[in-house]
């Protein structure tokens, strides 16, 4: 039988070609991509919350398909009279007025601290895309302890599942009596699978790239000073970062390290881009570079691989769970903050790529584990099973 689904989650477009801001946004757009291909005949509600903040017109309803209606609002409240109201409880009314009208018999958040009270009419579903500590800035002792771990935890508390990207979360996570855990791993946009690349060859320049948001746990200042100390006299060889440029006080440090020294010579910040841009960019691109010190996932590498990328890693996230595959397809492998290492690495990829074969291998690989296909599917079943 049909059923109504109420899914909350973070969008900051409606049309994933236009813009992503990765992670968890990228995530959403697939998934709704996902419902509007639907043939069930489910009825779908989606309460999205845009990180950008630019929406707008908040509460404004857009039907994208006769079964799917989307409800817009920005992540943080700007209405004179609940601007007040911190942003996760006025998020909490947004989506309990919703599923009050539509009356769902299931309801899908992708945040844990949402939809945190207990409903007799409809079952919810929880997705983890990162643990509390990674995805925060710490604002204080309370403010950790409430947003960090209380509202989460009541949220773990209230679902009749819980799904997790995470290995090592669901491992966590099954210990717990009292919810059925599974993992459903992040997934692919089939736009990378796509990427025509020249068969390899050794270019002019070396243009190595990494994507993913310009924060300490990328190590992002590490590659710039790989790139522009160690590699500073070697011709041919460059850096492009994808990522966020918004003020912060880690941007605010890079940015004053390159006026200290004019301008860096080997590095360029490319800003956001979209998932089409940034596939367009891997085709011409000598190699993916990832020195991310954790990862819940980490789905950047695997995009990469997905696009014909040659690759140097951490073994952190996906990285670390399929390491002896993804080694055996030529992935160089370096430990979390070994900077030697990670020069022996690029150097030892310029010098020696993977094969076409290899490559081919590895694409195909995450193909099979990670494409849309492989796991969004597996919501659907929940929505009619649950």
């Amino acid at each position: 039988m049909p059923r109504r689904v109420l899914v909350a989650m973070v969008l900051s477009n409606l049309e994933h070609k236009s813009r992503s801001l990765g992670g968890v946004d990228s995530v959403c757009q697939m998934h709704l991509d996902a419902l509007l291909n639907d043939t069930s005949g489910n009825d779908y509600l989606i309460v999205s919350f845009n990180p950008a903040n630019d929406t707008s017109d908040n509460g404004k309803e857009n039907r994208l398909a006769p079964h799917v209606r989307v409800i817009s609002y920005n992540v943080k409240n700007r209405n004179s009279f609940a601007k007040f109201i911190p942003n996760v409880v006025w998020q909490n009314l947004q989506i309990e007025m919703h599923a009050r009208k539509f009356r769902p018999h299931v309801v899908h958040t992708h945040i844990p601290s949402w939809k945190i009270f207990p409903s007799c009419s409809s079952k919810k579903i929880t997705t983890l895309h990162s643990e509390a500590w990674q995805s925060r800035s710490s604002s204080g002792f309370l403010n950790s302890l409430i947003f960090e771990t209380l509202l989460p935890e009541l949220g773990l508390i209230t679902s009749a599942v819980v799904t997790t990207v995470s290995l090592d979360v669901h491992k966590k996570l099954s210990k717990r009596p009292y919810c059925r855990v599974e993992f459903v791993p992040n997934n692919v946009n089939n736009i990378y699978f796509g990427v025509e690349r020249p068969q390899q060859v050794r270019p002019d320049v070396f243009r190595f790239v990494m994507t993913g948001s310009l924060i300490p746990r990328k190590r992002v200042s590490t590659a710039v000073d790989i790139f522009e100390n160690a590699f500073g006299g070697v011709k041919g060889i460059r850096l492009d970062l994808i990522g966020s440029t918004e003020p912060s006080r880690y941007m605010g440090d890079l940015e004053r390290r390159a006026s200290q020294v004019g301008g860096f010579r080997k590095t360029r910040f490319l800003g956001n881009r979209s998932a089409e841009e940034i596939a367009s960019i891997y085709r011409s691109t000598y190699c993916g570079l990832f020195l991310s010190a954790s990862e819940t996932f980490g789905l950047a590498p695997v995009e990469m691989l997905a696009s014909g990328l040659p690759l140097v890693s951490t073994p952190v996230g996906v990285m670390k769970w399929d390491r002896k595959a993804f080694a055996e397809f030529g992935v160089l492998y370096v430990d979390v903050d070994d900077v030697d290492g990670a020069k022996r690495a690029i150097l030892q990829m310029i010098k020696s790529p993977p094969t076409e074969e290899m490559r081919r291998r590895a694409r195909e690989f995450v193909l099979h584990k990670y494409s849309a296909e492989a796991t969004i599917g597996k919501y659907l079943g929940f929505y009619n099973k649950v």
